[in-house]
C-alpha cells in the first residue's frame, strides 16, 4: 500500500514539475513577446496588452439606457443601436477621450448626439449646406487628434472655398461599421438631421473578417466556447502566432462565401443609391484606399485576373492576395452604381497612389493627418463641382 501511495505521489509530482515547467515556458515566452512588440513599435501599449480597463454597460443619456453592448476601439467607448431582424447600426458614446494609438497620445470628443466633433442641431438652420462623411474607423478617424480626420479638414476647406454659403461636415464614421450598418444609421437616423449630401467611404470592413485565416483557426475551439475569444484578447503571444498563421499561410478561400460578400456589398450600396435618390440627397460613393505590402495601390488588371483564376480553380491564396482582389472588385460596384444612379465617383484610392506610402499610412487602411488632407481635398474639388 506504501509502495502503491509512493508511486502515486511520484505521477503528481512528475505531473506538477511538467505543467510548472510549460506554464514558465509559456509565460517566458508571453513575456519576451510584450518586450519585443514594445522594441519595435516603441509603444507600452503591448506590455499591457490584455489587462486594460473594459465596462459591460453604459448608457448614455442621448443614445438611451437600452443599448447595453459595448465595444472598444481604444479608448472610446461604441455601442450597437438594435434594429429588428437582426439589424444594427454602430454609435459612439458622448463624451472626451484620451486616445492612445501606437505613440501618439491625444484628445477624441464625441458630440452628445454620438458623433465625433463639434456640437450640432438636428434641426438644420436655415441655408445650410449638410454633408455626412459615413464609413468606418478609417473616417471616425481614431488614429489623428479631433480636427485631423478628412470629415473636419473637408469642412475647413469648404468653408474658405464657398465664403458665402454655411456649410456643415458631420464625422458619421464608426469603427467596425460595414455597409449594411451603415445603410441603417442613414435610414433610422441620419435622415432626422435632412443631410444635403452623403459621402460614402467604405469597403474593407465587409470583408476582411470574414475572409482572412482567423476564422479556420477559430473553428478549432468551435468545442470550448470562449477559449479563443479569452486568449487572443489576453495574450500577445497567442495573438500574434493567429496574425502570423492567417497572414502568410496560404489557403484555399470559399469561392461562395466570396461570391455572398459582394452580392451583399452591392446590394447595400445599392439600397443607399436609391434611397438617396428617393429622397433628393446627393451621394458621392468615395474608392476607399488600401496599401498592402509589396502591392502597387493602382491594379493590375493581369494580377487581378491571375488572382481571380486561382479563386475559381480552388488554388491557394494569400491574405493580401484576396485584400488585393476584394479591393478592386468593391471598387467595381461603385463603378456600375454611378451608371444606374446619381451617385458620383471619386477615386480616394488613386488619389492617395500619387504618395509615398509611409507619408499617408497608418497600416492597412488607417490615415495619418497627412492621408486625411488629401482625401479631403480630392472630396472638396468634387462637392464645389455639386453644389455649383
Amino acid at each position: 500500500m506504501r509502495t502503491y501511495f509512493k508511486h502515486v505521489m511520484h505521477i503528481i509530482g512528475l505531473l506538477i514539475i511538467s505543467v510548472s515547467s510549460i506554464v514558465l515556458f509559456f509565460g517566458i515566452a508571453e513575456i519576451g513577446t510584450r518586450v519585443y512588440f514594445t522594441v519595435k513599435y516603441k509603444n507600452p501599449f503591448y506590455l499591457h496588452y490584455g489587462f486594460q480597463r473594459t465596462e459591460t454597460d453604459q448608457a448614455s443619456p442621448t443614445i438611451g439606457s437600452q443599448h447595453k453592448e459595448i465595444q472598444f476601439y481604444d479608448r472610446v467607448k461604441h455601442i450597437k443601436i438594435p434594429l429588428p431582424k437582426d439589424r444594427s447600426y454602430i454609435k459612439a458614446v458622448p463624451g472626451v477621450y484620451r486616445q492612445v494609438y501606437r505613440t501618439k497620445t491625444f484628445d477624441v470628443k464625441i458630440n452628445n448626439l454620438g458623433f465625433k466633433g463639434d456640437e450640432f442641431s438636428q434641426d438644420k438652420p436655415e441655408g445650410v449646406i449638410r454633408i455626412f462623411c459615413v464609413g468606418a474607423s478609417s473616417t471616425e478617424g481614431l488614429e489623428v487628434g479631433d480636427g485631423s480626420d478628412y470629415p473636419s479638414i473637408l469642412e475647413g476647406i469648404l468653408t474658405k472655398e464657398n465664403p458665402d454659403r454655411k456649410i456643415e461636415v458631420i464625422n458619421a464614421g464608426f469603427a467596425g461599421a460595414s455597409s449594411g450598418a451603415i445603410l441603417d444609421l442613414l435610414r433610422n437616423e441620419l435622415l432626422n438631421y435632412q443631410p444635403d449630401l452623403i459621402i460614402f467611404y467604405q469597403g474593407f470592413n465587409n470583408y476582411h473578417s470574414a475572409l482572412d485565416g482567423r476564422g479556420q483557426i477559430i473553428k478549432k475551439f468551435q468545442f470550448i466556447p470562449h477559449v479563443y475569444s479569452f486568449l487572443y484578447s489576453k495574450s500577445l503571444l497567442f495573438a500574434a502566432f493567429v496574425e502570423k498563421k492567417s497572414i502568410f499561410l496560404n489557403r484555399v478561400h470559399d469561392k461562395v462565401l466570396i461570391d455572398e460578400i459582394l452580392s451583399r456589398y452591392e446590394g447595400d450600396i445599392q439600397d443607399i443609391a436609391e434611397f438617396t435618390d428617393k429622397k433628393d440627397i446627393k451621394l458621392i460613393l468615395a474608392k476607399q484606399a488600401i496599401h498592402i505590402d509589396g502591392y502597387q495601390m493602382k491594379h493590375d488588371p493581369l494580377q487581378i485576373q491571375q488572382i481571380e483564376s486561382r479563386i475559381e480553380t480552388g488554388e491557394p491564396i494569400s491574405r493580401e492576395d484576396l485584400y488585393y482582389y476584394m479591393h478592386y472588385r468593391t471598387g467595381e460596384v461603385f463603378e456600375d452604381m454611378a451608371k444606374k444612379t446619381h451617385a458620383q465617383v471619386v477615386d480616394i484610392n488613386s488619389s492617395l497612389s500619387e504618395y509615398p506610402s509611409e507619408s499617408i499610412f497608418v497600416d492597412i487602411v488607417h490615415l495619418k493627418k497627412e492621408g486625411n488632407e488629401v482625401i479631403a481635398q480630392v472630396l472638396s474639388e468634387k462637392i464645389n463641382q455639386m453644389i455649383d
